[in-house]
């Protein structure tokens, strides 16, 4: 996916270079994912575990970075509580929107006959079909002593 090798070419160079630097790495942002699920659609089966974050979670961690001269020339893992199926997140923003819509599935068929020509589709197959879950407790790099927002709460703050 061209976004994470964008990101690894953005680490790389920070690492070569003289300046002081801290890598934050973030799993997908929760109040992102709501604003795209905006209608009841799930692409593919909707039934992988994938770990959300809040905004507000991954700015605090940014704004520890930018004073903690402890962290520098280290890579932090930023990650929330859970993980969610996308079938389970978009139960979430109906229930708080109050919206019985039905909702929708893109079949993974769909998203691999568009993949060559979208990079949107190639983006919603691998996140359908790659392990995305992460458990902040067991990361060798994740923030400790952070908030750790789960995706509800979060959702809650943005849907409104």
């Amino acid at each position: 996916m061209e976004l994470f090798r964008a990101k690894y070419a953005a680490e790389q160079h920070l690492r070569a270079s003289t300046a002081p630097w801290t890598i934050v790495r973030a799993t997908a942002f929760v109040e992102l994912w709501a604003d795209i699920l905006a209608k009841p659609m799930v692409f593919g089966r909707g039934d992988n575990p994938i770990n959300f974050v809040s905004v507000h979670d991954v700015a605090a961690v940014v704004a520890r970075a930018a004073v903690d001269t402890g962290l520098r020339g280290q890579t932090l893992d930023v990650g929330g509580p859970n993980n969610l199926t996308f079938t389970q997140l978009v139960a979430e923003l109906q229930s708080l929107r109050g919206d019985t819509r039905t909702v929708r599935h893109i079949p993974r068929a769909m998203l691999r006959v568009m993949s060559p020509l979208s990079r949107k589709a190639a983006a919603a197959l691998a996140m359908d079909t790659t392990d995305l879950r992460f458990d902040p407790t067991a990361s060798p790099n994740a923030v400790v002593d952070l908030p750790l927002t789960d995706a509800r709460t979060a959702l809650e703050a943005s849907v409104r």
